[in-house]
């Protein structure tokens, strides 16, 4: 069982950073004495079917979902499949489109 996941879902623009962002959080979570998994979904081809065997396989307490305004419908997609899984596990979503748009209202996803 990981205690928490950080995914950075799938992106349609060709050349991409990994997600430091997430890799600076995971350090500090695992300083902390917490498992982190960072998934970057893009790179190994992973989709909503993946995200859902992965979901099953590491059992998460919390997820963490970080994108760009153009990945928001990957957001809800990979939200809706971690609640799916198990409706109790708090999903937080953070980075450039959550900090653009702080007042959430475009993160209604149960």
């Amino acid at each position: 069982m990981t205690d928490i996941l950080l995914i950075y879902p799938p992106y349609s623009y060709p050349r991409k950073s990994p997600p430091l962002g997430l890799a600076y959080i995971a350090s500090v979570l695992e300083k902390a004495g917490y498992s982190v998994k960072i998934l970057d979904m893009s790179p190994i081809g992973m989709n909503r079917v993946g995200l859902e065997k992965e979901v099953c396989r590491i059992r998460p307490q919390i997820v963490g979902i970080s994108s760009m305004t153009n990945q928001f419908h990957e957001v809800l997609t990979a939200s809706r499949v971690i609640k799916y899984f198990n409706p109790r596990i708090p999903v937080v979503v953070g980075g450039p489109h959550a900090s653009a748009l702080p007042d959430g209202k475009q993160f209604n996803i149960v």
